[in-house]
């Protein structure tokens, strides 16, 4: 039997050197686990609709899409998903707010390896300590 597979876009938002992540509800899949601020895509969304409105949602913040960093596609035991990395850039006088998200945090990327990410993340945080994004 196969799994559902899921597109799911996520957000690299940079200010001052450091990304924006959000750690989950601890009710939600992989709850309490750290992740790029994002979600699911909804039927008659494109990927930039569906990262503004789970932006809006989870933190309050509004940003501009930019280009697709890296697409990744993971399967889960459950479910596989089709993650799409886009950066992201938030005004600089935004200030984020834990609405549908535990909480969340600016950090440097080298401290990224200290948080505890969904596995479909490993590659990404590997390059990000790596290169620094």
């Amino acid at each position: 039997m196969s799994t559902p597979t899921i597109e799911v876009v996520a957000a690299l938002v940079f200010r001052q050197g450091r990304l924006l992540i959000s750690q989950r509800k601890r009710e939600r899949h992989m709850g309490l686990l750290w992740e790029f601020p994002g979600g699911k895509v909804e039927p008659g969304e494109n990927h930039a609709q569906a990262l503004q409105r789970e932006l809006m949602e989870e933190l309050g913040l509004a940003a501009t899409i930019g280009p697709l960093y890296r697409q990744k596609t993971y399967a889960y035991p459950d479910r596989t998903v089709n993650l799409y990395f886009y950066h992201c850039r938030a005004p600089a006088d935004a200030r984020p707010q834990a609405r549908d998200v535990r909480n969340f945090r600016w950090v440097e990327p080298a401290a990224l390896a200290d948080y505890a990410f969904p596995p479909a993340n490993d590659e990404l945080i590997a390059d990000l300590v790596r290169y620094g994004g």
